[in-house]
């Protein structure tokens, strides 16, 4: 799922058994295995610092992310049940989460202190990550071509850093739907990006002599 930030280590969410969260090493050494006892495993991502985790997880049917220490010990709840994932801040002080219910995101201190709504920002807005400053969220949109947009968190002003479009748009329907852009990832600077897409194609035949 991600790369530690000093390049040592790889997250993994095993397919068959997404009751455990596995570190894999990227040269010689042992595997590391987290595991708690009712929890399933869907995301995980590394602080800025390499030495926690966020990690979206909870009971079937009640996720929320926890904050889990490299070190070991169980992990540490950060939000309520409904959240499945969110960037953290190049601080490492906050976490972007969005709620699955009503889609609205919420910046929540790791360390304790009150969350805060962020408004302006559409459901149906992907939050990528933050800005290198952390002052500002990156949001790709879900329309053709799609949209990075940079998000100031003090004034909401958004600006546009790049569009996402295939030089052939034909069979190309959208951002993150199917058919459509998908896995977007963008750098802090917003100046590079990736992105993949399906294309969905067809034929029309006519058909004479029909009796």
């Amino acid at each position: 799922m991600a790369l530690s930030p000093d390049g040592k280590w790889a997250i993994s969410i095993p397919t068959e058994a997404p009751d455990r969260l596995v570190l894999l090493p990227t040269g010689a050494g042992e595997a590391k295995v987290f595991r708690e006892p009712g929890m399933l495993y869907r995301n995980a991502q590394w602080f800025p610092d390499g030495k926690r985790m966020i990690v979206g997880t909870g009971a079937p049917g009640h996720p929320r992310l926890y904050v889990q220490d490299l070190a070991g010990g169980p992990p540490r709840g950060l939000t309520p049940e409904g959240f499945i994932n969110g960037p953290v801040s190049p601080d490492g002080k906050r976490v972007a989460a969005r709620s699955r219910g009503d889609g609205k995101v919420i910046l929540y201190p790791i360390d304790g202190g009150e969350p805060r709504t962020v408004p302006g920002i559409d459901s149906s807005e992907a939050v990528i990550r933050w800005d290198g400053g952390g002052a500002a969220l990156l949001l790709a949109s879900a329309d053709l071509p799609g949209r990075i947009e940079r998000f100031d968190l003090a004034t909401g002003k958004r600006q546009l850093l790049q569009e996402l479009a295939p030089a052939d748009p034909t069979g190309v329907v959208g951002v993150d739907g199917v058919g459509g852009l998908r896995s977007v990832s963008v750098t802090s600077d917003g100046r590079s990006y990736t992105y993949s897409f399906q294309r969905t194609l067809g034929r029309l035949f006519v058909v004479t002599g029909l009796e």
